[in-house]
């Protein structure tokens, strides 16, 4: 029977989240968006804008932490394997894993413009 120490050890270095410390880098490693409150806008890794208060949610300024080695193929969640990536690109990654960096930055482009698209239709 494995002793308290051993089964925490193991279940720390197998953990799937990334740590509030390894976050709280994470955001503040991201590029700030100039002419806006650094503390509270950055861009992704794909060059989106996203919004610290809206974490884990599927708008258009939403966003996730990442694994840029995901952890299937052998990376560990810590600061230097984080990214910020907007919610739709990390839900469109886990399905396309083989998906180019210049397609996933496309996905926030091609949302605007319908967005744009709807709204001129609506407008009077």
């Amino acid at each position: 029977m494995m002793g308290s120490s051993e089964s925490s050890t193991k279940t720390s270095s197998k953990r799937k989240g990334f740590s509030l410390h390894d976050r709280k880098v994470c955001w503040e490693n991201a590029t700030i968006i100039k002419s806006r409150n650094k503390d509270r806008w950055r861009l992704d890794a794909m060059g989106n804008p996203v919004l610290h208060a809206l974490e884990g949610c599927p708008g258009p300024y939403c966003y996730e932490y990442d694994c840029v080695v995901p952890v299937a193929e052998g990376g560990i969640p810590r600061a230097e394997n984080c990214r910020i990536l907007q919610t739709a690109v990390v839900k469109y990654r886990m399905y396309n894993p083989k998906a180019t960096p210049m397609y996933l930055s496309l996905i926030h482009i091609c949302r605007c413009r319908r967005l744009l698209t709807c709204r001129s239709r609506w407008s009077p």
